[in-house]
């Protein structure tokens, strides 16, 4: 397993920790022979190899970063981590006829989409569709069916990571709209914030709602909409269909709109799987 939440794993008294008891998970799992892994000079040392088996590696305590965020000294890619675990797969079914199952997700998409921050690239199959993203902003009935992509050249930082560092300002109250302007400069490429967006971002910096980092984030989020013409429909998700992307054996049979629980089934039918034999009895 690779991935974020190791705020899950550790016991109550440690920093970053949500859980409500003194277990510590990962002393559990080495006990259990796990290589715990949780930085990435531990994560480049695994190997590819049957005897790396099992592997837990937490390398944030939530969530990952997003890509665009980052720091690739310190956290391993979605890439790498599924490239990592193809490996040791492929290597630990060499010569047999034993298949495997990996569940690969890029579950910061859907944060992305959630808080209507454009600057996200998604090759997916999804569960859901979320936020509702159109080409073409405008009021009322009237729209400008343009849009204008590199608007999102400029942006280098996700928006919620914009919203934590403006809100975490401590400096000269009296040069607060100045850092704000620079932080939309370099972050975001916003160099024409209006009187009215400055002031929202301003609120939402010394609020001490619990919602407030949230809203700052919307707020950043609209001000790239806005001037790339995207518009969205929710910040929740939607009945739109999404894509569904296969190969291999068997796979013209999802040709066409497929019901979500028919996707199951095909997998139960294409392995010839009876999954009564994994069903725990309801009574143990």
């Amino acid at each position: 397993m690779f991935g974020g939440g190791l705020r899950h794993f550790i016991p109550q008294g440690q920093t970053g920790s949500v859980r409500t008891d003194n277990i510590d998970v990962l002393t559990n799992a080495a006990e259990l022979g796990y290589t715990v892994s949780l930085d990435r000079a531990s994560f480049d040392s695994i190997l590819p190899v049957k005897g790396s088996f099992p592997v837990l590696g937490l390398y944030a305590l939530s969530d990952l970063d997003f890509e665009l965020d980052r720091n690739p000294a310190t956290q391993p890619s979605l890439v790498e981590m599924a490239e990592k675990a193809l490996g040791m797969l492929l290597d630990a079914t060499k010569g047999t006829t034993t298949g495997f199952f990996i569940m690969i997700e890029g579950s910061r998409i859907d944060h992305a989409a959630h808080a209507n921050d454009a600057d996200t690239m998604m090759i997916s199959v999804s569960d859901h569709e979320c936020g509702g993203l159109t080409v073409g902003r405008g009021n009322g009935y009237i729209a400008d069916y343009l849009w204008y992509p590199e608007v999102l050249d400029g942006v280098k930082s996700s928006t919620g990571v914009v919203s934590k560092t403006l809100r975490s300002y401590m400096g000269n109250p009296n040069q607060t709209e100045e850092y704000v302007a620079e932080v939309l400069a370099t972050s975001l490429g916003i160099v024409d914030g209006t009187a009215e967006e400055m002031s929202a971002i301003l609120v939402q910096m010394t609020s001490t709602n619990s919602t407030a980092e949230q809203y700052l984030t919307y707020q950043l989020s609209g001000m790239i909409n806005t001037r790339a013409l995207l518009g969205w429909t929710t910040y929740g998700h939607t009945a739109v269909d999404v894509n569904l992307y296969a190969y291999g054996t068997y796979s013209g049979m999802l040709r066409g709109n497929v019901e979500n629980t028919e996707i199951g089934e095909f997998i139960v039918e294409a392995l010839g799987l009876d999954l009564q034999d994994v069903v725990l009895d309801a009574n143990l």
